[in-house]
């Protein structure tokens, strides 16, 4: 999605390993690279794609129709950007179901979240990005751990049909999801266009088990949800 989130740190990695190549026989300066140019075709591809509103009202309808989202009490949900899948019908679907929805924010170099009531309690924040108010961020009562997520809907720059996810290169996401409960369902969320046969992964990239585009939802069958909620 998101400047936010802005996906792996992928020189931190192959710094933390002592080089270009650890003992797998990653070389992580091409796949830096393989990342780099994927990120600039995808991003072409959905800066030019049209009906955007539209498409984005048919991924919401296929999200509201995968039992996970049915099983979830607590959902965590980007606020989009201008060219992603736009979320607000999703966000008010979750509120009005009763569900526990929380937002991302961004907190120095990790994205924490909030639980909010209303659309009204998000205003623009980090990178312009919709984010619940500073009052709310700074009341523990709203404060919610990765721990509690049942369900995290996840944007993306480019996702592959194993569950790879491409960001930005920063490594928000991939944080905030480890930080999770293995049995949370994490669902990607992104355009046709974005949705690539394989994508380049490093050891800390984060897999998702469902993927969601206007054109088809895909299960992962290694990564099933175990549907303990």
């Amino acid at each position: 999605m998101h400047a936010q989130e802005a996906e792996e740190s992928d020189k931190g990695m192959s710094r933390n390993l002592g080089g270009t190549e650890d003992n797998s026989g990653l070389n992580f300066d091409l796949i830096r690279e393989q990342k780099r140019r994927l990120r600039h075709t995808a991003l072409e591809r959905r800066r030019s794609l049209p009906d955007r509103q539209e498409r984005s009202l048919r991924i919401w309808e296929r999200i509201f129709r995968i039992p996970e989202f049915h099983q979830a009490q607590t959902i965590a949900c980007y606020v989009a950007l201008p060219e992603e899948v736009q979320t607000e019908i999703g966000l008010r679907r979750i509120l009005e179901e009763g569900k526990r929805l929380v937002v991302p924010y961004c907190r120095e170099s990790d994205l924490e979240l909030c639980r909010i009531f209303s659309l009204d309690e998000i205003s623009p924040g980090y990178w312009g990005i919709g984010e619940p108010k500073e009052e709310l961020r700074q009341d523990p009562a709203r404060k919610v751990v990765a721990e509690e997520v049942d369900l995290f809907l996840v944007p993306g720059v480019a996702f592959d049909r194993q569950g790879g996810r491409l960001g930005f290169g920063k490594g928000y996401f991939d944080r905030l999801l480890r930080r999770a409960r293995q049995s949370a369902c994490r669902v990607g969320i992104c355009f046709a266009c974005q949705l690539f046969d394989k994508l380049p992964q490093l050891p800390h990239d984060i897999r998702m088990n469902i993927l969601v585009t206007e054109e088809e939802t895909l299960y992962l069958i290694d990564l099933a949800c175990e549907n303990v909620f």
